[in-house]
């Protein structure tokens, strides 16, 4: 994954209870990683084994990036959260921007071939090789009817806007229920977009990917 590391974790007893989009607080007995930090996680495993995709985006993750080694101990707390897309009785639309394609992606693979429901998930990023889980979601996308995956790469196809999602959804966007996680100035530009395009979701949830 460029510019990401895939963190897999396996627990030594006692594994955490998640579900799908949830995330953890991740601490580890090395000086300057003692203060648990919230991660999303981004897939579970066999054994109740539990993945995190991390970007260095502060002090904290690239000190993590810098001293984790294979076999190093981690300590995991949680799940924590709400943010749980999973509900297909609905049409949904899934935005995600940049690193907040990792709670869409445990809850894609988490999603049943024999489910009713349409949900189309839009990922924004800068270049295709900054996308994170692309082969996964493609994975997916031929596994699950109802399940679209689309990358929007801004170097292409300039930046994601109202109209970029609009145009490849099979449902009217006023009928559906939008998850968003990614960099709020995004969300806000395309609730604006929607607003002026008299075609805003029913209902908008969305993640604060952020730590204070």
């Amino acid at each position: 994954m460029p510019g990401a590391t895939c963190v897999l974790a396996t627990p030594n007893g006692r594994g955490l209870r998640l579900r799908p989009g949830q995330f953890a607080f991740v601490s580890a007995r090395k000086s300057g990683l003692r203060e648990p930090h919230p991660y999303t996680v981004s897939g579970t495993g066999e054994g109740g084994s539990v993945e995190f995709s991390i970007r260095p985006l502060g002090d904290f993750t690239c000190r993590l990036r810098k001293t984790l080694a294979p076999g190093g101990k981690l300590r995991p707390q949680g799940g924590y959260g709400t943010f749980r897309p999973q509900d297909r009785r609905k049409p949904q639309v899934w935005i995600a921007g940049g690193i907040g394609i990792t709670p869409f992606l445990a809850a894609a693979e988490a999603l049943e071939p024999d489910l009713d429901g349409q949900s189309t998930l839009i990922h924004a990023v800068p270049t295709k090789a900054a996308a994170v889980g692309e082969d996964r979601l493609r994975a997916v996308s031929a596994r699950v009817p109802g399940f679209t995956y689309h990358l929007h790469a801004s170097n292409t196809a300039s930046r994601l806007t109202g109209d970029a999602v609009l145009k490849p959804l099979p449902f009217d966007i006023s009928t559906t229920e939008m998850w968003f996680c990614g960099p709020a100035p995004l969300r806000k530009a395309l609730q604006a977009q929607f607003k002026a395009a008299g075609k805003s979701p029913r209902r908008i949830h969305f993640e604060r990917f952020e730590f204070r």
